[in-house]
């Protein structure tokens, strides 16, 4: 777009006979930084997918049982190190709380943004953000340069509001329907953010009691049954000493009559 202004001497009036000097001012849309920062959140956001994805396949290692204080002893700190490794591999191996996470933040790319009237521009994958094809790539995301790049330069607006729209709302009203205008970065964060909530509930963290994420109420739960059987280990060990102290006593008590026979004889 071109705008012409017109700049006369001071004190002059704009008549026909005064030729004035003129001065293009123009504004556009810096397509290239725009690129720039597109690809840059998309390289990031695929790092963590990878991440998470990565985790999710690692393999389990079962022989690989916790070393004990015992195992820990005859073992130098390499040897531990690698044990460890072993052992702590796969524990996220299939987790459902992290392919949910994943699927939700996927699902996103399709979502359309009814406040966008450019229907052509109106989801990531219209202007040429999609998914990998490959499903072993666990939802990367993969850009059509051409095709992001005709969309800035036809309606940056459109693909600004796309990203981050300031009005948007979740529960907003258009054409008496309630729909979710917000910028997909806006979802995306609390996609995020609803995974990790998901995984304090589970996993816990370091301000929280054991009574308030799941892992720490197993643990409770399984120091209570320990405990329960070592009582009851130690109630059957109480009976059988007395059974066998009774059983001595009884044998003692035979053997002595049977030597008082002996001598009777």
């Amino acid at each position: 777009q071109k705008a012409t202004a017109t700049i006369l001497t001071a004190g002059q009036a704009p008549t026909s006979s005064k030729v004035a000097a003129s001065v293009a001012l123009s504004s556009t849309t810096n397509v290239d930084e725009m690129m720039t920062k597109i690809k840059e959140f998309v390289t990031t956001y695929n790092g963590l997918v990878k991440g998470l994805n990565d985790q999710t396949k690692e393999s389990k290692y079962r022989d690989y049982a916790p070393l004990t204080a015992e195992q820990r002893k005859e073992m130098d700190e390499d040897e531990i190190k690698l044990w460890e490794e072993k052992a702590k591999s796969g524990l996220l191996r299939n987790d459902s709380l992290i392919r949910e996470g994943l699927s939700n933040m996927r699902s996103l790319i399709y979502q359309s943004n009814p406040s966008i009237e450019d229907t052509r521009y109106n989801t990531l994958y219209s202007i040429g953000i999609t998914t990998s094809k490959s499903y072993n790539d666990g939802g990367t995301l993969e850009i059509d340069e051409d095709k992001l790049r005709k969309a800035l330069e036809e309606n940056p607006d459109a693909v600004e509001q796309l990203f981050k729209n300031v009005d948007g709302k979740k529960d907003d009203v258009i054409d008496g329907k309630t729909v979710d205008t917000r910028g997909y970065l806006e979802k995306l964060r609390e996609s995020m953010g609803a995974l990790e909530v998901n995984i304090d509930k589970k996993a816990g963290r370091s301000t929280m009691t054991d009574a308030q994420y799941t892992i720490g109420k197993n643990l409770k739960d399984a120091e209570t049954r320990i405990k329960t059987w070592q009582d009851k280990l130690k109630t059957i060990e109480e009976r059988y000493w007395k059974q066998f102290t009774a059983m001595e006593s009884a044998i003692n008590k035979a053997n002595q009559q049977s030597s008082l026979f002996m001598q009777g004889q």
